[in-house]
């Protein structure tokens, strides 16, 4: 991994089964040791940019935010409104697929339920700028809770951009409103936005130049069919 990383300028890297993030808080470190010339600003914005993780257990997203934080609390603001540490809840063997809808390039994504799956289709320029994603479907996850189908799609289509709003996309934007806010009214909705902020996040994380990482420690015969 030295051996790469020493070979690469700039370099990117990916835990996809982060875990705790043992190997994310390492390349942290390495970054702040070789950028340390920085201002705190610029240095917070190369970490940001430059190691992300993934993982399909909440709790050890949870955990890994947390180490993530831990290792760039001193490089923060001291008024700070928006932060998105770079560790996704997500499903690295099952990501969101690119496709294009009336010439617009879209994410497609099936969050399967236990009641009924979830079917997303957004376009691409709507979830590039992360943070603004994030904050963006915080806002559209009120609405829903609210019950608000109307107000929940306009919030989204406000968001993408002029040029993308085609009568189609409009349309899958109102159906996916319609899905979790029958969801909601069933009681069964929770969190479904947020999560979905998450997993189509992943499809726009770019390339990187490493991916590191252990196996999750799940015996074969015990997988599901889909991921055998």
């Amino acid at each position: 991994l030295s051996t790469v990383l020493n070979q690469t300028a700039k370099w990117r890297v990916l835990d996809p089964c982060c875990g705790s993030g043992t190997f994310l808080v390492t390349a942290i470190e390495r970054i702040l040791r070789e950028e340390s010339q920085k201002t705190p600003e610029v240095l917070l914005q190369d970490v940001f940019n430059r190691v992300s993780g993934i993982d399909l257990n909440p709790l050890a997203v949870l955990m890994a935010r947390v180490n993530y934080f831990i290792h760039i609390v001193d490089l923060l603001p001291k008024e700070i409104t928006n932060l998105v540490v770079p560790i996704y809840l997500g499903d690295a063997s099952y990501v969101p697929q690119n496709m294009t809808v009336d010439g617009i390039p879209c994410i497609e994504y099936t969050l399967n339920t236990i009641k009924d799956p979830i079917d997303v289709i957004l376009p691409t320029a709507l979830i590039q700028n992360t943070p603004v994603f994030v904050e963006t479907m915080l806002e559209y996850e009120k609405l829903i809770i609210s019950k608000d189908p109307v107000s929940a799609t306009k919030s989204l289509i406000k968001r993408i951009p002029e040029g993308h709003k085609t009568e189609t996309i409009r349309t899958k934007v109102g159906q996916l409103s319609e899905q979790l806010v029958n969801l909601e009214k069933k009681g069964w909705n929770g969190i479904w936005a947020r999560i979905l902020t998450n997993f189509l996040t992943t499809a726009a994380l770019g390339k990187f130049d490493v991916i590191v990482g252990n196996p999750p420690w799940i015996d074969w015969k015990n997988l599901p069919t889909t991921y055998r």
